[in-house]
């Protein structure tokens, strides 16, 4: 059976067998995987199962997913992956889990959504050690592109209207 042995945190060496469709990994006490740290988002990735095949997704956590070093929104996983969520890493492994091909097949290449840079270290450490932030509110900046996008149309339509008035 498939499981994720916890490598790091307060239940280092525990080991979770993943016995469902769905397990939701966070910091939230509904979650199958609960991890009490700080740099882990309340839901914040999960692992969903279809017969062999095993996929990883990130749920907009604040800090990101990390498979193997590499921060991915989605990944087919592969036994003796290492799954990071914050500060904390996670083995993924077990026999009945089919591995991802080197190459994927055209069907399973749009299964592997997103696969982003690697983490760039932190200057005072590794990634796991690096401070995690806050989740920024990008809304500011669309509404700040749009009251600037507001005050040059009224500008425009007042020179306008004063040539106009000119001639």
């Amino acid at each position: 059976m498939a499981y994720l042995k916890i490598l790091s945190g307060e239940r280092k060496g525990e080991r979770i067998e993943i016995d469902r469709d769905k397990i939701i990994i966070g910091r939230a006490s509904d979650n199958v995987v609960h991890i009490d740290d700080p740099s882990v988002s309340g839901h914040h990735c999960c692992i969903l199962r279809e017969g062999r095949k095993f996929t990883l997704q990130d749920m907009d956590s604040t800090n990101g997913t990390l498979l193997n070093k590499v921060r991915v929104k989605e990944y087919r996983l592969s036994p003796q992956d290492i799954i990071q969520t914050g500060a904390i890493e996670l083995l993924f492994d077990g026999k009945d889990v089919d591995p991802v091909d080197p190459i994927p097949h055209h069907e399973e290449a749009t299964q592997l959504t997103t696969k982003l840079g690697p983490v760039q270290p932190h200057s005072t450490g590794g990634a796991a050690n690096a401070s995690f932030g806050v989740k920024k509110d990008r809304s500011t900046g669309v509404v700040a592109a749009i009251g600037v996008t507001v005050v040059v149309v009224v500008v425009l339509l007042v020179l306008f209207l004063l040539r106009a008035l000119g001639e």
